[in-house]
């Protein structure tokens, strides 16, 4: 006769694999490639590192167009399949490798305006599907595709400033509903689509530096409640509105290097907790606060000078 401990133990045995599959790992414990990544404009490279204090730091790539190379990177993500992708901006193409060893290295995507071409291609994003969206920046328009072959190619967007029109869109962030998040960066607004038709397309934001204003809004932002977080460029702030509407409009951040202080912030994330990332370019850094108080303000500051222009939580 079994022990109560062994049937227990048995029970848990069995439920893991009925949660997992035959053959899986169980699925306690970290994700593989868990950490911090950031793109190091400057130095065309990726880094990882655990935490904010930089422990684990891990650097992969060199300046170039070849095997391990990236040319003014502009955004990374960590998608549901656990691998890295990168938008290597210069190079007008996605890479996809499987970890900071570089293995797996895939590229997609050339120089153009047509199928399978992007053209300073500068914010990327992945559905739960593994579907890749890309901010194609000087074709004015987003392009979805299904994978790394360019399966199920799809573009929306035009040159402009009406209806389904960009003036380079720069950052993409998706919803709980998969709805799209643009930043129009040259027309100073927010734009949301339910879907890579355009449908019930949708506007927040004017040019300018008060309320209601951005100047060279870069990277965005979705939380689970639905609110909006703005990297504010030019006005060196970050903005967190309720919806788009831009109910309960709240700003933080100056010009400067201090406390509180930001040089060109690119794009800002957010973590399991709710706490905000952002992207001090011009003061080489990566900052976390709390929340729009800017409660328990952290930075960490690349090494060797280098400049980040996106950061993926995984």
């Amino acid at each position: 006769m079994m022990r109560r401990g062994t049937v227990l133990f048995a029970a848990i045995a069995l439920l893991l694999v009925a949660c997992n599959g035959a053959g899986t790992a169980p699925f306690f414990g970290p994700p593989p490639n868990a950490g911090f990544y950031i793109m190091d404009g400057t130095n065309s490279r990726v880094i990882r590192i655990s935490d904010l204090t930089g422990a684990g730091f891990v650097v992969y790539g060199s300046f170039g167009s070849g095997v391990g190379n990236f040319n003014d990177v502009s955004g990374i993500v960590v998608g549901p399949d656990n691998k890295i992708y990168v938008d290597d901006t210069d190079n007008n193409r996605i890479v996809r490798m499987n970890d900071m060893s570089g293995s797996g290295w895939t590229t997609f995507g050339s120089l153009g305006a047509g199928t399978n071409q992007f053209s300073l291609g500068e914010g990327i994003v992945l559905d739960a599907s593994n579907r890749i969206y890309v901010a194609d920046g000087s074709n004015d328009r987003v392009v979805r595709f299904n994978d790394m072959t360019g399966t199920g190619w799809t573009a929306f967007g035009t040159a402009g400033a009406g209806t389904n029109q960009f003036g380079f869109p720069r950052g993409l962030a998706l919803d709980a509903s998969t709805r799209i998040y643009i930043t129009d960066e040259g027309n100073g607004r927010i734009v949301r689509i339910d879907d890579m038709t355009g449908t019930n397309w949708t506007t927040y934001g004017t040019s300018g530096s008060g309320v209601a204003n951005f100047n060279f809004p870069t990277g965005l932002a979705v939380d689970g409640s639905g609110r909006i977080y703005v990297a504010d460029d030019n006005n060196h702030r970050i903005v967190r509105i309720d919806n788009m509407s831009g109910a309960n409009w709240t700003a933080y951040g100056t010009q400067g290097a201090g406390v509180g202080n930001f040089s060109f912030p690119g794009k800002v994330n957010l973590d399991a907790s709710g706490r905000i990332y952002v992207t001090d370019e011009g003061n080489n850094r990566i900052v976390r606060i709390d929340d729009m108080s800017g409660t328990n303000w952290t930075t960490y500051a690349l090494p060797g000078g280098g400049s980040p222009v996106d950061f993926a939580i995984h």
